[in-house]
């Protein structure tokens, strides 16, 4: 997401850098959207092997392989996907801390 500013006589530094963080939250809530979508991805692939394993009682060594590869993409997404999280929420809190300082 790209934002553009307008230099303006009365922008500040504090809005600047308060439209930097908005943009980087943004940014964060944007790639965990994505992340979500390729975990939906990755279960529907786990399924469709369950059901071949269902059907057939055995999964063959390319079935195995690509098991072993979708959890390992899995596992993949959800450690990305708590780093954003947690990124995200250290951001927004130090956000809030700043606007509570702001008015006292």
């Amino acid at each position: 997401m790209t934002v553009y500013i307008h230099f303006m006589p009365n922008t500040t530094l504090e809005d600047i850098d308060r439209i930097h963080s908005m943009s980087s939250m943004m940014d964060k809530v944007a790639k965990m959207a994505y992340l979500q979508g390729e975990r939906k991805k990755l279960e529907d692939m786990a399924y469709q092997l369950g059901r071949s394993y269902r059907i057939k009682g055995y999964f063959t060594s390319q079935e195995k392989e690509c098991a072993n590869h979708i959890l390992e993409m899995m596992n993949e997404v959800q450690s990305e996907g708590q780093r954003l999280n947690s990124e995200f929420s250290n951001e927004w809190w130090n956000e809030w801390r700043k606007d509570v300082l702001r008015l006292l």
